[in-house]
This record gives C-alpha cells, structure tokens and sequence, in this order.
C-alpha cells in the first residue's frame, strides 16, 4: 500500500497519516541502472577531463595576460605619468639611442600545449570506448566492416546498458500485470512480453546492394 507519514516531534519519530492500497502486488520502484557498478559514464574519465578543461582554462588565461601586458621602457628611467599619455595620445615614441620599448609577456609554448590536449582528448575518447565521430579521419572511405571495429567497444557498453534497461521495463511490466491481474482484465504473464531495440547506426547500403546482387558460384 502507499503510506503517508508525517513527523511528530512529541513522540520523536513519525506518524502515518494515510494509508493506501496502489495494488501493485509489490514495492513500485524501477532502477534503470546505467551499467552493472551503477556509475555514471563520465565517472571513469574525471582526471582526463580535468585535465583537458585545465588546459583549456590556461589557455584562455594566457590570451587574456597577453591582452593586459606591460609595456617596459629600457633607457627612460625619467619617464612621467603625462608623457606615457602623450604617447598614448600621439602614437609616438621618442626613445634614446640606447633605449628601448617591448611588451613584457609570458613565452608559452603553444605547440606542446596543443599536443597535450590533443592526447587528453583522444585518450578520454580511447579510454570510454566511445569513438570521435567528428573526426574526419573516423570514417572516410572505410567500408562497414572497417567502422564496425571502431564502434566495437562502443557497442559493447550499449549492449550494457540495453541489458539493464531491458531489465527495468520487465519490471515496469511485471507491475502492470500484476495490477492487471487484481483488476480481473485478464491474467497476462510479463514473461510474454517481448522487448526490442534498433541501433541507430549508419548502414552501408551500398556494400549489402553489392553483397545481393553478386553472382553466386556453385
């Protein structure tokens, strides 16, 4: 039955209010797990995402330190607030013979950079099972039987996840017969119910044309 409580603090606990019948036959809780340790998908791969968000973070930093950087005057030891603002002004600089001006930023290496998030990213991609699809070298003129291998670890954590969603609709099932069965609208078995699913994948039609349409040799 549904049970409604509500505290009670006089008696330090709780007292039922309502009580219900929802002719269930059981407890009315389904748990659609995500996969057999019950984690979610990106749980394995944190450190990796940290890492390429960090890279992307330092990144954006180092753009905005470039946008504020010092402009360092070598030789004008005598230089004042107003003749920084006149050179603002007129865009000129008069320097000494040994004197100087340049941006005083910070050197960055943006090619190791780049490689660095280049191999956090394919290593999230790797290490999750679940193919770049954006990538351009990912399918290309690869025949169907070449992108099955690459999606072969991305099917098996579907064929994962399909096992135990299957398992929760058999249990919504089997409650549905149950109130089914009290309601006197006919004894059904939830065993009888046959679930289905379709992949949503690409199909290379043109090979399974070929495949038909060739002569076969006896």
């Amino acid at each position: 039955s549904r049970r409604v409580y509500k505290t009670d603090p006089a008696r330090l606990g709780l007292e039922l209010i309502e009580d219900t019948p929802h002719y269930f036959g059981d407890v009315p809780a389904i748990a659609f797990k995500n996969n057999s340790r019950v984690t979610g998908d990106f749980e394995g791969e944190i450190s990796l995402i940290d890492g390429y968000d960090l890279m992307q973070s330092d990144a954006l930093n180092d753009d905005e330190y470039f946008s504020d950087a010092y402009l360092m005057l070598k030789g004008m030891s005598g230089t004042e607030a107003e003749d920084i603002a006149n050179m603002k002004k007129n865009r000129v600089m008069l320097l000494p013979n040994d004197g100087g001006a340049e941006w005083l930023i910070k050197q960055s290496n943006d090619s190791a950079a780049e490689n660095i998030k280049t191999r956090l990213d394919r290593d999230i991609h790797r290490f999750s099972g679940v193919p770049d699809m954006s990538d351009e070298s990912f399918a290309g003129n690869a025949s169907g039987v070449a992108i099955r291998y690459k999606l072969l670890a991305f099917e098996n954590i579907a064929k994962a996840k399909e096992r135990e969603f299957k398992r929760g609709l058999q249990r919504r099932v089997e409650l549905m017969c149950n109130i089914w069965r009290i309601l006197r609208r006919g004894d059904f078995d939830w065993r009888d119910v046959t679930i289905t699913f379709k992949r949503a994948l690409p199909q290379n039609l043109l090979e399974s044309a070929q495949a038909m349409s060739a002569p076969i040799s006896y």
